[in-house]
């Protein structure tokens, strides 16, 4: 070739190499945004699992919370109690409310848990827990969550702006007897939620800011002062930016600061935080790339209340975004280095392929799965082992690639080749380790591996990468389980604690360290009788204790132990033995509850309990000597006339042997009837028959007659009865006590009608194997406000000094615990020869033993 033509040759090379470079800049330009976009897809991505994980990670923990500590029935009872209560009353169920849940409440604020708020079902505040004081304010207008969560009965989650506080918010409706009465709150603060999200990637920095728009009106003129305008974007403002209170995010660096400041020129995020759009782009200061992603935080009708933002010092940038001027040298490199390395290539397969056949020989007989794939991830070789573990026929596999085949990306299935974990570590390390990647077989069904890759060099420009590989599922699966139970351990809200089988400490969760003040490293390898005995059982209970437990067999008791302050507890305990394979004791393990707060309250009960048994017994002897008093005066009445007209007769020489004789036997017989109510009267308040025997509840009912008829007759009362006699075991006493109530109850009420018939029907029959005594008057019955009252403690519709307001009470609490029976009262309305009443009508159900 002659100079002239080497010079065109040259002449036409550089030509053609502008021209590639002019095509190749506007290919670059594209290719670069295109990669910028790729990049941040990934952030973002990555971001938005980070805050939805977070988002889904307090939800499972607040319904856990509600579940656990606030749907209960001493919580719900609290709260319907004080809903439906006035003034005082209130007053005394909001406070034993906040004495029950504040401990929780002060416990879960250390966990990042920044508010408890009760609401009534009219959105109205019942109580905060972060602030006692402020409540009965309408949220209706500013708190969309609680609103839709009390409209709709339904758990509402998600980000919200409030008056005093911002964060993240979960609403649970409370349900009580099967009415919808108002419902809770469980508030996540921002600060939380950045700990959360730092914990998942603590190679960010992270702050939120606010819609400004939102925030200012929704806040009291007095708290604007703590919200400053972003720099970011005017339209924003950042929440205590001193990062005053406990609960507000620290304070942003310097750095994150700096690049702030950039931003705030930025035209195109403006843009998009306007579309309250997810976006991420690129900052360079100080010579070095940060990447800032922005995810917009919506309310639960999808308005943009705020966004987060992550800063962080870019890694793996795309190539081209820092090497764009350096493209077109490289292009040039990159054409020559191909074409030597395709000769090279070419060259070495021969050896190549010599040598395989070698190695073929030994990996076909591997006890682990085996690949060889070329630098883009074909297929070259595969052992019988690997085949079986696919489900794949060798034929099925040569010349495939092995990521598209059967790698599997369970976080991105659209990753392409170059960004594979696998292939990215083994080029630019020559080796790659892992055990948490996932490989799919023909069926489709993923499976984790424990895998090796490393590059073989084979000549100066000829390599291939060999790739061993096992399954591992069934060791993933034993990982995974045991990783959940000691979560599920760690979050239990019961003290455990697991010994040797010595009984010396070997590990304990949290609520033990909080609820003994003593922490779990002080304490290992010592026994729990050195640090939290308190002395107070005997040898004889730890005695039982550990026979139970070395017999292997659980053991379940109370005892009062010690904290590390030296403060007593009650406590229940549940020491289970662990078994080996060998059925030998090798641990136990403690399950714990403070029973302390449970103990108090049911003394307290007791107490009151007995002091209504007390006041109600009182009550009825009272209203049993007032009923002797009406009976025995017409007997009374009867011997003092038949005693003085004798004496007159006497004295007038008048009495006859007939006279004399009438007038001993009405002296006597009146004696007698005086006695036998006094018998009676006897035989009621008697202990000793306090207890179950076998009677006819007619006779009960006859005894009840007998006390009260006086009163019923003077007051013009008809008692209409349809008794089926029925021999019942029970307390006959406490049976008559109920009854004498109800009969006093409707002689006051019929005493209030004027000229009017006074009508008592008392009716009993069998029904289901129990039975029914029907009681029910035509006094027109009960207002229905007061139907639901009737039977609480110290209510009565009575004027003061005529009830206590015990006797329904009491009727109610011997029915229930001591006859194992049932009261219900209810209005009625009846015929009755031919006429309609209308009246209150008890129904008392006993089972018939």
């Amino acid at each position: 070739m002659n100079k002239s033509r080497i010079n065109d040759f040259y002449q036409l090379l550089i030509l053609f190499i502008i021209l590639a470079g002019i095509i190749a800049l506007i290919f670059v330009n594209h290719y670069k945004k295109s990669k910028e976009r790729e990049y941040f897809n990934e952030n973002i991505l990555s971001l938005d699992m980070a805050y939805q994980s977070s988002i889904n990670k307090h939800e499972l923990l607040t319904k856990y919370i509600f579940k656990e500590s606030i749907n209960t029935e001493l919580v719900l009872s609290l709260f319907e109690r004080g809903l439906n209560s006035k003034d005082d009353v209130r007053s005394l169920y909001k406070g034993l409310l906040y004495k029950e849940v504040y401990p929780l409440y002060i416990r879960l604020k250390k966990e990042g848990i920044s508010q408890f708020h009760f609401h009534t079902k009219d959105n109205q505040s019942y109580i905060r827990f972060h602030k006692p004081n402020k409540y009965g304010d309408d949220l209706s207008k500013i708190r969309e969550t609680v609103r839709l969560a009390n409209k709709e009965n339904k758990i509402v989650s998600g980000f919200e702006i409030g008056r005093l506080f911002s964060g993240f918010r979960n609403i649970f409706p409370i349900n009580f007897k099967n009415e919808h009465i108002g419902s809770f709150e469980i508030g996540i603060s921002t600060k939380m939620m950045i700990e959360a999200i730092s914990k998942l990637d603590k190679r960010r920095e992270y702050s939120f800011i606010l819609n400004k728009d939102i925030v200012f009106n929704k806040l009291l003129e007095s708290q604007k002062f703590l919200y400053q305008t972003s720099m970011i974007n005017s339209n924003f403002v950042i929440e205590d930016k001193e990062a005053s209170f406990l609960d507000s995010p620290k304070k942003l660096s310097h750095l994150a600061k700096e690049i702030n400041k950039k931003l705030n020129k930025n035209r195109k995020l403006k843009e998009v935080m306007g579309k309250g759009e997810k976006y991420g782009l690129f900052v360079k200061l100080y010579d070095i790339y940060y990447d800032v992603t922005f995810i917009p935080m919506l309310s639960i009708s999808n308005k943009v209340e705020g966004y987060l933002i992550s800063y962080k010092k870019s890694t793996n940038i795309p190539f081209i975004v820092k090497m764009e001027i350096y493209i077109y040298f490289l292009i040039l490199l990159g054409v020559i280095v191909h074409i030597k390395l395709l000769l090279s290539l070419q060259k070495k397969t021969k050896i190549l392929n010599v040598e395989r056949e070698w190695f073929k020989s030994i990996t076909d007989n591997l006890g682990e799965g085996l690949f060889v794939m070329d630098l883009n991830a074909k297929i070259n070789y595969i052992n019988p082992i690997a085949c079986e573990i696919l489900g794949y026929k060798e034929k099925e596999v040569i010349g495939k690639n092995a990521h598209t085949l059967f790698h599997s990306h369970s976080f991105n299935s659209n990753m392409k080749q170059k960004d594979c974990p696998i292939f990215n570590e083994v080029m630019n390390n020559n080796f790659f380790y892992s055990k948490k990647e996932y490989f799919m077989n023909s069926k489709g069904k993923s499976f984790p591996v424990s895998l090796k890759s490393r590059i073989i060099i084979r000549s100066d420009d000829d390599m291939e990468i060999i790739t061993s590989f096992s399954d591992i599922s069934i060791q993933k699966a034993l990982e995974d389980e045991s990783a959940l139970l000691m979560k599920a351990l760690e979050s239990s809200i019961n003290c455990i604690l697991i010994t040797d089988k010595d009984g010396n400490v070997e590990w304990g969760n949290k609520a033990f360290e909080e609820l003994t003040g003593f922490e779990i490293n002080e304490i290992k390898g010592k026994n729990p009788k050195e640090f939290i005995s308190s002395k107070k059982q005997n040898e004889e209970f730890y005695t039982d204790m550990w026979e139970t437990i070395l017999n292997k067999k659980p053991w379940k008791g109370e005892l009062i132990n010690k904290k590390k302050d030296g403060t007593l507890y009650d406590e229940e305990l549940i020491i289970t033995p662990v078994l080996d394979e060998d059925n030998e004791i090798v641990n136990f393990i403690a399950v714990k509850e403070d029973i302390t707060q449970k103990k108090l309250m049911f003394l307290e009960k007791e107490a009151k309990d007995k002091l209504f048994f007390q006041q109600s017994k009182m009550a009825a002897m009272g209203e049993m000597l007032g009923n002797i008093a009406h009976q025995w005066r017409q007997p009374l009445s009867a011997i003092s006339t038949a005693a003085t007209g004798t004496k007159l007769q006497k004295e007038m020489n008048v009495l006859t042997d007939s006279d004399f004789d009438y007038a001993m036997d009405l002296i006597n017989n009146s004696t007698q009837y005086l006695s036998h109510t006094i018998d009676d009267f006897r035989s009621f308040f008697d202990v000793k028959n306090s207890k179950e025997s076998k009677f006819f509840i007619l006779d009960s009912i006859k005894k009840v007659l007998n006390l009260v008829s006086s009163q019923f007759v003077s007051k013009e009362i008809e008692i209409i009865k349809k008794i089926q006699n029925v021999a019942i075991v029970s307390l006959e006493n406490e049976l008559i006590q109920v009854l004498l109530n109800i009969l006093n109850n409707s002689k006051d009420a019929l005493v209030k009608l004027k000229d009017e018939e006074k009508l008592l029907f008392i009716n009993t029959y069998v029904k289901d194997k129990k039975l029914i005594v029907e009681i029910k008057d035509n006094a027109r019955g009960i207002k229905e406000e007061l139907l639901e009252k009737i039977f609480e403690p110290y209510f009565t519709t009575k004027h003061k000094s005529q009830g206590t307001g015990i006797g329904l009470y009491m009727s109610q609490d011997i029915i229930r615990n001591h006859l194992d029976g049932e009261i219900l009262v209810e209005n009625e309305t009846y015929e009755y020869k031919g006429m309609k009443y209308k009246g209150a009508k008890f129904t008392i159900i006993i089972n018939i033993k």
